[in-house]
Formats: C-alpha cells, structure tokens, sequence
C-alpha cells in the first residue's frame, strides 16, 4: 500500500511541476508579445500621435522595415512636429498590395509654430513607400528650416507647397 501511495504522490507532483512549467513558458509567450501593432517599438508615444494616413492604406499595413523609416524621421522631428498626414491611394484600386503595386501618396505636415507644408502627389510602389515618405518629410523639413535660418519652429503659420 505505501508504494501505490508513493507512486500516486510522485506522479502528482510531476504533473504539478509539468504544470508549473506551462505556465511559466505562457507567461513568457504573453509577454514577449508586441501587443500594439501599431509599431508601439518603433515610435515614442509623442511621435505615434503625430503621424496619421488616409486612404487605401493604413500604417499597420506596412511592412517593419517601412515604419522603421518612417520612425527615424517622425522621432528626429518630434519636437517641431504637430500632425504628418500621408494621403495614400493605389493607382488601380482593385490590385492587391504587393511589392511592385503602384501607389500615389501625398504628404501635408503641420508644424508647432503654424506653419504647414503640402507636397503635390507622388508616385512610388508598395514596397519603397515607407522610405519614400520618410524621404520627402526630410527634404521638406530641412527646406523650411534652411528659410527660417534654420529654425523649424516659427510663428509664421507659412503654407509652402513644394513641388520638388
């Protein structure tokens, strides 16, 4: 009777550590999980804010390596930024995006100061949009700086559109 006793208590506490064990990996699963897919990673919360899209096309649609572009901008601006609206339509509203769908976007930034950018529409495929937008915020930025002496946050409230 003591080894049937002794076999029942061993076996329950195997199944009690094998319990104990599952837990902790689900606890790990749970909390290894990026739960915002938002690319809550890539942006400090400010920044996350600030950057909205319209359109065909959400930011959660976007690959990782597109938001990371996306990313560096928004963050390196942070400060002088008060809204970055990207307009983003497919060329044929009916293909799937894929890396070579054609995508028209444009880009209206809104600065702390009053000042607004507007770029007229772009062209670029799916794949490069990320690195496009990125792209166009930082010359735009860095032209309005250059012709406010180098200052992004002015109390102008100038409406550029820059055709470059």
């Amino acid at each position: 009777m003591t080894t049937d006793s002794r076999k029942a208590h061993h076996r329950a506490l195997v199944i009690n550590v094998l319990l104990i064990l599952a837990a902790v990996a689900l606890l790990f699963l749970f909390f290894s999980m990026n739960l915002f897919q938002g690319g809550g990673d890539l942006f400090n919360k400010e920044a996350a804010r600030k950057l909205h899209f319209k359109g065909d096309v959400s930011f959660r649609d976007m690959s990782v390596k597109q938001r990371t572009h996306l990313a560096k901008i928004l963050n390196k601006y942070e400060q002088a930024l008060e809204r970055v609206e990207v307009v983003v339509s497919k060329q044929d509203s009916y293909a799937e995006l894929q890396k070579g769908t054609q995508m028209l976007y444009e880009i209206r930034i809104r600065l702390q100061g009053g000042g607004r950018m507007s770029s007229p529409v772009r062209r670029t495929t799916w794949e490069r949009l990320g690195k496009d937008v990125a792209a166009k915020v930082d010359k735009d930025l860095k032209g309005y700086a250059a012709m406010h002496g180098g200052r992004l946050k002015t109390g102008s409230g100038n409406l550029i559109i820059n055709s470059m």
